[in-house]
């Protein structure tokens, strides 16, 4: 099978309907892995089940995943973005027969060490081989150059680099994608995998949801202030639940992880800051409003349009009272006082 049909089938593969909540969530800014297990019971606990990682190690990835995985953190239908920070004394430890593999790169990417694609999608199977889980992973994705441009619109040299990335993960079986913030977001949508769009710079956002779907590439996005003050818990709640749930993205991202958590709290028994309990009453917004609107949908798609009342007041010649076959409170959202 091809990598391109492998890819296809992927990505077909995975169900449209829900969005997945996470951070950039980086072992360095926690003290390192040890400290893994009790970050990840706090992003269940507040509705988070995707993340943002990086290694250096296939243990660390390996840790990483299986902790959450452990902790019933992640749902394996959202990727996970991983990040590699291996040069190539490290590949040349890890992966057999590297200078084979390096040579067979031959025109290696400006800034890329040689062979470094094919040296970073190996230590992923291996850390995943490694797993006390490894058929419940879930699909890990190749992150490309972060937020290409940084506000300024990129040349026709810059956007070849960016598609070239992603060319070269997609031929060793992997996804790309990366942060994206306008002015450059319609113009990334052919040269990556998934487009995550930044919510505060806008540009658009409407526009580039339609364009990124229509081109068949998944649609996530991420805020960049709404971990912490100023930003209000009322608004961390809106945005979480209630924005989200009207723009459905793919994925919602937040930078960063460590800003969620309170000020001066100790890495190994990390503490909530109010934006981070704030962000769990959004995920449950979030899932009501969803939870609500697929009761709505399937009692549409299922109602009788011959049958109640008419049915059953014929039947009873007109004489008996009938109750409603639903049940309100269930069934209809929360009123607005």
């Amino acid at each position: 099978m091809c990598v391109a049909v492998a890819l296809a089938m992927l990505v077909a593969t995975v169900a449209q309907a829900a969005t997945g909540f996470g951070t950039y969530a980086y072992r360095s800014h926690i003290g390192g892995v040890q400290n893994w297990r009790a970050h990840v019971k706090l992003m269940k606990k507040y509705g988070m089940n995707t993340f943002v990682i990086e290694y250096g190690q296939p243990e660390e990835l390996r840790d990483q995943i299986d902790i959450a995985i452990e902790e019933g953190m992640l749902d394996p239908q959202f990727p996970v973005i991983a990040m590699a920070n291996i040069g190539d004394v490290g590949f040349a430890k890890l992966v057999p027969d590297w200078e084979k593999v390096k040579a067979a790169e031959l025109d290696p990417l400006p800034g890329h060490g040689q062979g470094h694609f094919a040296g970073r999608a190996y230590v992923a199977k291996l850390a995943q081989s490694m797993s006390k889980y490894p058929d419940q992973w879930p699909e890990i994705v190749a992150y490309n150059i972060d937020e290409p441009g940084r506000g300024k619109p990129m040349t026709s040299a810059d956007k070849r680099v960016i598609g070239e990335i992603t060319s070269r993960n997609n031929e060793q079986g992997v996804r790309c994608g990366t942060a994206v913030c306008y002015p450059n977001v319609k113009n990334m949508v052919p040269l990556l995998d998934i487009v995550c769009v930044s919510i505060i710079i806008g540009g658009d956002l409407h526009g580039c949801k339609q364009l990124i779907e229509a081109s068949k590439k998944e649609f996530w996005v991420y805020d960049t202030q709404l971990s912490h003050a100023p930003c209000t818990p009322e608004m961390v709640r809106w945005s979480i639940g209630l924005w989200t749930w009207l723009v459905q993205p793919r994925v919602r991202l937040s930078w960063c992880w460590k800003d969620y958590l309170l000020k001066g709290c100790d890495m190994a028994n990390p503490e909530p800051s109010p934006q981070l309990v704030a962000y769990g009453e959004g995920v449950k917004d979030y899932n009501y409003l969803t939870a609500t609107q697929a009761q709505l949908d399937k009692y549409r798609a299922e109602f009788d349009w011959e049958g109640y009342p008419v049915k059953e007041w014929i039947a009873q010649g007109g004489t008996e009272k009938t109750v409603p076959p639903i049940d309100f409170e269930k069934l209809l959202p929360k009123r607005v006082q």
